[in-house]
C-alpha cells in the first residue's frame, strides 16, 4: 500500500486481531453505524429469470422478480460459509432470511464497511471457533462487531484505493484463467491428434 502515508501517531485499539491503529480513528460497535437485519424471502422464491437480484447463502446471485430494499447496502451470509460471502448492492433487491443486511450508515460509507468486513469479519468468527463451533452469525455478534471508523475522506480515499486494486487483479484472474482453458484446448487437440 505505498500509496498510503504512515501516520504519526498510533495507539493499542484494544483488540488482538486489530492491533495499532491511527490515533484519529475511532474504534465504534458496528450497530451504532448500520441497522442490521435479515431478509424474508427463502431459496425456493428465485426466479430464473428475474428482474432483480436476490442475495443468498452463496457466492452466487440469485434473481426474482420482487424486490423489498431500494437502497445501498452490504450483505453476508447467515450460516454456512459465514465470514467468506460478501455482496455490495446499491438499487432494487431481494435477501434472504438468513443473510444478513448492513444499510441505513451513519458514519459509514458502504462501500468502506463491505471491505472492512470482507477482510475482518472472518478474525472474529475465527476468535469464537477457537472456543465453540459456530455455525452461524447470531446477531449479537454482529451488533458488537468492532468496527474501524476512519474520517470519511479517508473512507474514500481507502474505498477508491481498495475498487481500483480490486477490480485489476479480477481482471488478471480472469485473462489467467482464459488462458487455462486455451492450454486446455489445445492439450485436448494434441491427445486426439496423437490418438487418431
Amino acid at each position: 500500500m505505498s500509496e498510503f502515508k504512515r501516520y504519526s501517531a498510533y495507539k493499542d485499539s484494544g483488540i488482538e486481531w486489530l492491533g495499532k491503529i491511527p490515533e484519529h480513528w475511532e474504534l465504534r460497535r458496528l450497530k451504532y453505524l448500520s441497522d442490521i437485519k435479515t431478509g424474508e424471502k427463502d431459496t425456493i422464491h428465485k426466479e430464473e429469470n428475474g428482474k432483480y437480484p436476490f442475495f443468498i447463502r452463496s457466492p452466487k446471485v440469485q434473481k426474482i422478480n420482487t424486490y423489498s430494499y431500494d437502497e445501498e447496502a452490504v450483505l453476508t451470509a447467515g450460516d454456512g460459509d459465514i465470514g467468506k460471502i460478501f455482496h455490495y448492492i446499491n438499487g432494487k433487491f431481494e435477501v434472504h432470511q438468513r443473510v444478513y443486511k448492513f444499510s441505513n450508515f451513519n458514519k459509514i460509507i458502504g462501500k468502506y464497511l463491505y471491505f472492512y468486513l470482507h477482510y475482518h469479519l472472518a478474525e472474529e468468527v475465527i476468535k469464537l471457533s477457537s472456543k465453540t463451533t459456530v455455525d452461524s452469525l447470531r446477531l449479537p455478534m454482529l451488533q458488537n462487531f468492532p468496527t474501524l471508523l476512519p474520517p470519511i475522506s479517508e473512507q474514500i480515499q481507502i474505498t477508491n484505493f481498495l475498487d481500483k486494486k480490486t477490480t485489476q487483479i479480477d481482471k488478471a484472474i480472469t485473462l489467467k484463467e482464459q488462458f487455462i482453458e486455451r492450454l486446455k484446448e489445445r492439450r485436448q487437440i494434441l491427445i486426439n491428434d496423437a490418438v487418431t
